[in-house]
C-alpha cells in the first residue's frame, strides 16, 4: 500500500516479445492451435512481426555468445533468453540478449543452489535472488503482523 511499483514501458516492450513467444508456443504444443487462428488478424500481423524480431534478436546474442564462448544453457532471469550468456572472467556471465551482467554463484548460503545472482560475489554470505526475495517477504509480512498486533 505504501509502495506503488513503477510502470517502465520500456521494460514492457522488452518483454512483449517474449510473451508472445511463450504463448505461440504454449497455444502450438499444448493445444494443437497455431496462433493465426487464436489471433484477430490485424493483431496477428502485429505479433507475427514481433515475433520474427524477437527470434532475430536471440539469433544474434546467440551467435554473440557463441562468439565469445562459454555459453551457458541456462537461461537469463532478466529476459528469459535460452542460450544467450557467456562465463566471462571471476564468474561474471553477460547476457548478449538483455545486456544484463550477473554473477555465477556456487551456492546459495541460504538454500544452498547453484544459480546467477545480480550482485557481485562477496567474500563472506553469498544469497540468491529468490531466498533475498523470500527474506524481504518475511520481513514484511512480520511487520504487517506486528502493525496488527499479531
Amino acid at each position: 500500500m505504501h509502495h506503488m511499483p513503477a510502470f517502465d514501458s520500456q521494460a514492457a516492450q522488452r518483454l512483449v516479445p517474449l510473451l508472445l513467444e511463450f504463448l505461440a508456443g504454449y497455444l502450438r504444443t499444448e493445444l494443437a492451435t497455431p496462433i493465426a487462428s487464436f489471433l484477430p488478424k490485424p493483431l496477428y500481423a502485429v505479433a507475427h512481426r514481433l515475433l520474427i524480431d524477437w527470434q532475430r534478436a536471440v539469433a544474434t546474442a546467440h551467435a554473440a555468445a557463441t562468439t565469445e564462448g562459454s555459453v551457458l544453457s541456462a537461461t537469463c532471469p532478466r529476459c528469459g533468453g535460452a542460450e544467450v550468456m557467456c562465463l566471462r572472467a571471476d564468474a561474471v556471465v553477460h547476457c548478449h540478449l538483455c545486456e544484463a551482467t550477473l554473477y555465477r554463484c556456487e551456492s546459495c548460503d541460504d538454500c544452498g543452489r547453484k544459480t546467477l545472482i545480480s550482485y557481485e560475489l562477496s567474500e563472506g554470505e553469498n544469497f540468491c535472488d529468490e531466498c533475498i526475495e523470500a527474506a524481504g517477504d518475511r520481513y514484511l509480512q512480520m511487520q504487517s503482523d506486528i502493525a496488527r498486533g499479531k
